[in-house]
Formats: structure tokens, C-alpha cells, sequence
């Protein structure tokens, strides 16, 4: 297996502003840090339009620092290519590749390896839906 958690800058990429923007400073203490993975297969068609939407919905509606981890489950397509653009084009994503395919690796993979005082999953095509009332 083979991961990079990084956000792509030298910020600690955990430590975030609810915003979704680096922290300015690394306080003592902070708020409760929520980590949403998004596992995907071959989602090339649907990647980034979920991840900008859920972005923009957690920017505007989670009051906590968040950060969102693509894990690409051993696509064949350009899932992780495109999740490699968004983890750099949008403060607080990250992206993982795993070699192998599994249903439970991606989330055993990421949750393992954070610090989030919360962590959830949603499906890359956002089928579980986000809130009705949000412009996003």
C-alpha cells in the first residue's frame, strides 16, 4: 500500500480553520477536527464535482475544522490523478492511493492514520446526499 496524507503545503494538514484554510498558528488547544473520507473506484466521471460540493458544504455549514481525504481504491481510470489536482487546488483535501482493492481498506487506511476527533465517510458520488438547504 502506498499513501501520502499530506495536504501538499507546510502546514500541519490537520490543523485547519473551519473555512478549510491552514491554521494561522498552532494553538494549545483546538477545536474537534472532523476527517470525511471519500473512498472511490474508478470515480473519474463524478470526483471532483463531489468534492467541490462537499467542500463548499463543509466550509459553509461544519463550525469545526475539517479536512477531506480522497482515497482512491486501486482505480484503473484518472481517480487519483483528479483527486491529486483537488487535494491542490482546495485548502484541507488530501489524497491517498492504495495498490489494492478492498471494500474496508480505504477507511481502515485513512482512519488508522489520523488524528481527527471525528471521522466519517461519504461516497464519491455524494449518494447519501448533503443538506437540501445548502447552495453548494
Amino acid at each position: 500500500m502506498a499513501g501520502d496524507l499530506s495536504s501538499g503545503s507546510s502546514a500541519d494538514p490537520l490543523l485547519l480553520a473551519s473555512s478549510g484554510q491552514p491554521a494561522a498558528a498552532v494553538p494549545a488547544a483546538r477545536d474537534q477536527l472532523v476527517d470525511v473520507t471519500v473512498p472511490g473506484y474508478n470515480e473519474e466521471e463524478v470526483l471532483e464535482d463531489s468534492i467541490r460540493r462537499l467542500h463548499c458544504y463543509l466550509s459553509a455549514n461544519l463550525p469545526v475544522p475539517f479536512v477531506i481525504t480522497v482515497a482512491d481504491n486501486a482505480s484503473t481510470d484518472r481517480t487519483f490523478a483528479i483527486a491529486e489536482r483537488m487535494r491542490r487546488e482546495l485548502p484541507g483535501v488530501r489524497a491517498v492511493h492504495l495498490d489494492r482493492k478492498g471494500r474496508g481498506r480505504p477507511l481502515r487506511y485513512v482512519w488508522g492514520r489520523s488524528d481527527a476527533d471525528v471521522v466519517a465517510y461519504m461516497d464519491a458520488d455524494l449518494s447519501t446526499g448533503l443538506d437540501a438547504r445548502s447552495s453548494c
